[in-house]
């Protein structure tokens, strides 16, 4: 296996992490807006950005073999 393989799915499941514990968690922990609100941003945010990453891991790794 590439090791950029290995960063893009690394970078990929660290994604879905941050979506699951924002996103997803705060409908079950706390009935406050506010810490939802705070949740839901950094849990879509903290998505967002590791996505970016594995998707230009995985740009790099397909530029590479061409």
């Amino acid at each position: 296996m590439h090791r950029l393989d290995v960063y893009v799915n690394f970078f990929t499941n660290i994604a879905v992490a941050w979506f699951t514990a924002g996103v997803i968690s705060s409908f079950f922990i706390s009935n406050n807006r506010g810490s939802v609100l705070y949740f839901l941003i950094f849990g879509i945010l903290g998505s967002y950005i590791c996505l970016q990453i594995a998707v230009r891991l995985f740009e790099e790794k397909n530029a590479r073999q061409y």
